[in-house]
């Protein structure tokens, strides 16, 4: 599993208030009950103090599951 995933998985994991073992691979907005659209807000937030700054507007639409927040953090980390 990729650095960037177990990040995601934290971070999620973190923003739901659940364990981040419990969080499967697929992990989606529509699969995991405790991600509502409050505990999304905190998934937003979550991933912004982890990165320092605000995400854009395409990347907070671009996140609907564990894979794609993953994925902005590899963009992030390949920018830094």
């Amino acid at each position: 599993m990729s650095d960037a995933m177990n990040q995601a998985r934290g971070l999620l994991g973190q923003a739901l208030e659940v364990g981040a073992d419990s969080l499967p691979d697929d992990a989606s907005m529509n699969s995991t009950e405790a991600w509502d659209s409050l505990a999304h807000i905190r998934v937003i937030a979550a991933i912004e103090d982890h990165l320092g700054g605000e995400l854009d507007t395409m990347e907070i639409l671009e996140i609907e599951q564990l894979s794609d927040i993953a994925a902005i953090l590899e963009r992030h980390a390949a920018a830094a």
